[in-house]
């Protein structure tokens, strides 16, 4: 949709054979009439784990360790006629 209003005036909404006037990187006509969608699916881990541990009154440790992990997928999906299909 961002390209919409990047589209020169003098470039066709469709061409005479039927073919969708492009710009640089395709017709954002031709990807809105597609009914294309991208889904996103993220999913994130953020963990912190600390021990103390005192074997004596003067005697004192501590250790902490830290996670972090991130993971997304994109999933094109498009509607043909009454289905919906992934790619």
């Amino acid at each position: 949709i961002r390209l919409l209003n990047r589209i020169a005036p003098w470039v066709p909404y469709k061409n005479e054979d039927g073919s969708y006037g492009t710009v640089s990187d395709g017709s954002p006509m031709a990807w809105l009439e597609s009914g294309m969608n991208v889904k996103r699916y993220n999913q994130n881990f953020n963990g912190l784990l600390g021990v103390d541990w005192q074997p004596k009154p003067l005697l004192k440790s501590k250790t902490e360790s830290g996670m972090s992990s991130q993971d997304s997928a994109s999933v094109p999906t498009w509607n043909t006629g009454d289905t919906q299909q992934t790619n």
